[in-house]
């Protein structure tokens, strides 16, 4: 085991030690408190929902159950994780306010 090891260490490039470096040192920059834009904030989750629902599409073909499907099965999904349904957003910031 610890030959494997040794074996990974001397044989791997230098270039992927400066990579592993730049992500440690990236990882510990996010780790502190920042504030970010709604923008930002907004993009990653919208762009892997588009992912999502264009992989659906490619394998099973743009057909009115896939599309009914992939939002249904986000929606189980989140109530299955929260153990209840979404409350309507317009409706609790309205209430708060």
């Amino acid at each position: 085991m610890i030959s494997l090891l040794l074996t990974v260490f001397t044989r791997t490039p230098p270039w992927v030690w400066l990579i592993l470096a730049g992500l440690v040192a990236l990882g510990l920059m996010q780790a502190q408190d920042h504030s970010v834009s709604v923008s930002h904030l907004l993009a990653q989750p919208l762009v892997q929902g588009a992912l999502s629902l264009q992989s659906a599409i490619a394998a099973f073909g743009l057909q009115a159950w896939t599309l009914l499907g992939w939002p249904l099965g986000a929606r189980a999904w989140r109530v299955l994780r929260l153990g209840r349904a979404p409350a309507n957003a317009a409706r609790a910031t309205a209430a708060s306010a």
